[in-house]
């Protein structure tokens, strides 16, 4: 028998391994440089060659009651912190950090250095660090030119409410716009706001040109005499001064005045002048009556004379 020969199975080759490349170690970041702390840059600038160090309006740096650092138009400031003495700026650095929100406030810091008092524009600027920089503003000039402005004003209100003149304003249409709160002539303000002062007119009182003349002046008046009618009826005089008022157009926007009850005296003046009429016949009726008797006795002194 014919041996079958087998042929060898030739041997699988094991795919060679692929070298797997080592991992390449990447390079280490980079830190970023270590900024300065928010008290360090707050305190660079009150630095004596810092933007702040210098500056004529106070500036300071205060943490957990403490001052770390101040500029000398603040170190005054920072003292009355640390003592006590200024407890509405302590409140302000408390709220400031309390909420974590600046603040600012207007406060009084004792007297400058003409002695006369010294208002402060404070803010109050916390830090991440818990300190707070306080930046201060002189605002005394603001201060007192406000209070005056208020001043005025209250001087004024107070004249017009407590005049017997009343203060008026009409409007583009001609109509009462504002009346002083006391009212006028009996009318009540309310009363009169929103009606045309021709409303007011008294029978033969001006017509309606003198009522044109003042409260609807395109031009400054002064001493317009008008006679208006009073709550009850009655007819008062008035005396009215009055300015007009424009627009930035120069469009004529109403007028602003005063009038000034003087019905008392336009009644004394006319009982005056009707006395002085009275006085003057009299004086003619006297000097006629003596005219023309005197000289008719004279006569008959003589006749009867001459009859002796």
């Amino acid at each position: 028998m014919t041996a079958k020969i087998k042929k060898a199975k030739r041997p699988q080759r094991k795919p060679a391994a692929r070298k797997v490349a080592a991992p390449r170690k990447r390079a280490a970041p980079r830190r970023p440089a270590r900024q300065p702390s928010a008290r360090a840059a707050a305190l660079a600038l009150l630095a004596p060659d810092g933007p702040l160090g210098t500056e004529a309006a106070p500036a300071l740096v205060v943490a957990a009651g403490t001052v770390l650092a101040a500029n000398p138009a603040g170190a005054s400031l920072g003292e009355g912190l640390t003592a006590g003495r200024a407890p509405a700026l302590a409140r302000l650095v408390e709220a400031a950090t309390a909420a974590d929100v600046a603040r600012k406030e207007t406060l009084r810091a004792g007297r400058g250095v003409d002695g006369n008092p010294l208002t402060l524009e404070m803010t109050a600027l916390p830090l991440a660090d818990g300190a707070v920089l306080l930046l201060g503003r002189d605002a005394t000039l603001d201060h007192n030119l406000r209070g005056a402005l208020v001043d005025s004003r209250q001087r004024y209100k107070d004249l017009v409410e407590i005049s017997s003149d009343f203060a008026w304003e009409t409007g583009s249409r001609g109509t009462f716009v504002f009346v002083s709160p006391q009212g006028a002539l009996g009318w009540r303000a309310d009363e009169l706001v929103g009606h045309d002062p021709r409303e007011l007119l008294a029978d033969n009182g001006g017509g309606d040109d003198g009522m044109a003349l003042a409260f609807q002046a395109d031009k400054p008046v002064q001493g317009a005499e008008l006679w208006l009618r009073r709550a009850d009826g009655d007819a008062a005089c008035v005396v009215t001064t009055a300015t007009p008022l424009f627009d930035e157009n120069a469009a004529w926007r109403g007028a602003r005045g005063v009038c000034r009850d003087v019905t008392d005296e336009r009644r004394r003046d006319s009982a005056l002048a009707r006395a002085e009429s009275r006085t003057q016949l009299l004086n003619y009726i006297v000097a006629a009556i003596r005219d023309d008797i005197v000289p008719q006795r004279m006569l008959d002194d003589d006749d009867d004379a001459t009859a002796r």
